[in-house]
């Protein structure tokens, strides 16, 4: 993966806000993607603030963006999401078979 493009998103996921636009994306989206509009309602948060959120996650290749008509529809990129992650776990972390457990204080 291009070193760039993995800065770029480590960048994007920088922010409480943009994580939980990813994960509100993620979770909740239709295929089809959620309207800005109603994205800043579930989140509470301005349009304006959302709208540069958005640009960023989508120049990191974390979101895509699609026009309907007037509105504009966003989802996750699953694809250069999955590659993110593939990344941190094999460079980052090694060859994860299982799930990370915690360990007791």
């Amino acid at each position: 993966m291009d070193m760039a493009v993995v800065m770029m998103g480590f960048s994007a996921l920088s922010t409480l806000s943009r994580v939980e636009i990813l994960r509100l994306l993620a979770k909740e989206a239709p295929p089809e993607g959620m309207k800005s509009g109603d994205i800043a309602k579930k989140l509470g948060v301005a349009q304006n603030t959302l709208s540069t959120q958005l640009m960023m996650l989508s120049h990191a290749r974390l979101v895509q963006y699609q026009r309907d008509g007037r509105s504009i529809l966003y989802r996750v990129d699953q694809e250069n999401l999955q590659a993110l992650s593939d990344f941190l776990l094999k460079e980052c972390g090694g060859e994860a078979t299982s799930k990370p457990t915690r360990k007791a204080a």
